[in-house]
């Protein structure tokens, strides 16, 4: 069921090579230890779920041979961890954006005003947040006292284009 089918059945129709393998050459360099090795103890490997979404799993496994030493096949199982991995980088990213508002507060601190630092704070939060841009605006009044807003500062990851200077 981990897989996406809803039958024994429908599963054994599968081609895994093709169907399951989300990198084909990950499980072929799992193949070499438990061949040598005969058995792989909570190897991890990624596979697709029948929908194509990525399945994490656990591998515990060993090979049958025969009386001539020759692998048959293998039996073990798979525990399916794809929630416990996302659980896990979801805490890493938030530690990384509890670190970088650590950081902004040291530099902004240490600095004699926030604009000498706002750069490598909003890199970094950038990274941290996993985002392809990040903008500074400021909210200004004109002649008249209508409000509007101007962009001050921008960050932009690697390869994205920066926009600051586009109006």
């Amino acid at each position: 069921r981990m897989f996406g089918y809803t039958s024994e059945a429908e599963l054994l129709q599968v081609d895994i090579g093709r169907e399951l393998d989300r990198d084909p050459k990950q499980r072929k360099a799992l193949s070499h230890p438990i061949e040598r090795e005969g058995e792989l103890h909570a190897a991890e490997l990624v596979l697709t779920r029948q929908d194509g979404q990525p399945l994490v799993v656990l591998v515990n496994s060993h090979v049958v041979r025969d009386d001539a030493g020759r692998v048959l096949y293998s039996e073990g199982t798979l525990t399916d961890i794809t929630e416990r991995k996302r659980d896990v980088e979801e805490l890493a990213r938030y530690a990384a954006i509890l670190n970088t508002v650590n950081f902004a507060a040291e530099e902004f601190l240490r600095a004699s005003s926030w604009r000498d630092q706002i750069n490598p704070v909003i890199a970094r939060l950038g990274r941290a947040t996993r985002v392809s841009r990040i903008y500074i605006f400021e909210n200004c009044l004109d002649e008249n006292d209508t409000l509007y807003w101007r962009q001050l500062y921008e960050w932009a990851a690697a390869g994205v284009t920066p926009q600051i200077d586009n109006p």
